[in-house]
């Protein structure tokens, strides 16, 4: 029922809340593992300019206090969409994530193996997070950048992390134009204050 009354306010028959959550864990995923290399390149088709900038910044500030940030054990659940708006311009969707860790900043300096000494000492701990999901009001359910091709024309996106956009048609990637882009990320203390 929840389904079928998305896809009506969406305007979108394919929408399948499955896939649309699978897209969410595998965005989280891909931020993840590319936060945690120091390359955000290969996310920056996932995400908004704004978050891509705002991580990298995190990124170089660490760097310039000489830590790393270190995560294992690390595991992220898409719970369920909180609120799913459409207006006459864009779609979005609000998605409760809950995640669980092994987490903190460590010297870069400090040898790999004291680094793991100290993050295996570490207990797992939970966070929650609610993500925020936008695409134009005309898109629609299709394959995308998390499916290795282009969301507007289906070409293989072979040009991903180098310049963000489709070497066949042009498309940028992260434009939300043609499918779900991450735009934001809230705290629960924060959601709902704006």
């Amino acid at each position: 029922k929840i389904e079928s009354e998305i896809r009506s306010k969406l305007s979108d028959s394919d929408f399948s809340l499955t896939s649309f959550l699978e897209k969410t864990k595998k965005t989280g995923i891909g931020l993840t593992n590319d936060w945690l290399s120091g390359d955000l390149s290969k996310s920056r088709s996932l995400v908004s300019s704004g978050i891509y900038n705002r991580f990298r910044t995190q990124l170089r500030l660490l760097k310039k206090e000489g830590l790393v940030n270190v995560m294992t054990d690390w595991e992220i659940y898409p719970q369920r969409i909180k609120t799913i708006e459409a207006d006459n311009q864009f779609q979005v969707a609000h998605v409760f994530v809950q995640g669980f860790a092994k987490d903190m900043n460590l010297p870069e300096s400090l040898p790999d193996g004291e680094r793991q000494r100290k993050i295996s000492a570490q207990k797992k701990k939970g966070y929650q997070e609610y993500w925020t999901f936008i695409r134009s009001n005309q898109a629609k359910t299709k394959k995308g950048i998390l499916d290795g091709v282009c969301p507007n024309c289906g070409s293989v996106a072979d040009n991903v992390s180098q310049s963000n956009k489709c070497v066949h048609c042009g498309t940028i990637y992260n434009s939300s134009r043609y499918d779900w882009v991450l735009t934001e990320i809230t705290q629960p203390d924060e959601w709902g204050k704006n």
